[in-house]
């Protein structure tokens, strides 16, 4: 079998980054006292480096408007679904009533086929 990889947790990575930056010790007794890889702290290091000024910058601000406009999207998305599904409801009771007053359910019918999206519908209204 394989050698199975280490998952690091965030903290423990956070822990590692921490005592890098202390510079107490050196990369290589910080590495032993983790048992890990110099070039693995020195990729964590890094991506806490490149990654601080979003901090101060207003860079995690950016990813949140861009998950607020993909939910409010998704919330647009469902709506018309369920806008949909309320119409293909109606209009199964309205073939029903259709039946009920004797009507020929041959003339008297609706085919609605979707696209792979959903998002559009299409009708034939034969009379």
């Amino acid at each position: 079998m394989g050698i199975q990889r280490r998952q690091h947790t965030p903290r423990f990575k956070k822990q590692v980054v921490l005592d890098l930056l202390k510079g107490e010790k050196t990369r290589n007794e910080i590495c032993s006292q983790y048992e890990i890889h110099p070039a693995l702290a020195d990729k964590w290091k890094a991506v806490v480096i490149n990654d601080m000024d979003k901090l101060f910058t207003g860079g995690m601000d950016f990813e949140r408007k861009r998950d607020k406009e993909l939910i409010e999207e998704l919330y647009k998305q469902v709506g018309k679904l369920q806008t949909q599904l309320e119409w293909l409801k109606k209009d199964k009771i309205d073939r029903k009533r259709g039946k009920a007053y004797g009507w020929n359910n041959d003339i008297f019918s609706r085919w609605i086929s979707f696209q792979p999206s959903c998002c559009c519908l299409r009708f034939y209204h034969y009379f």
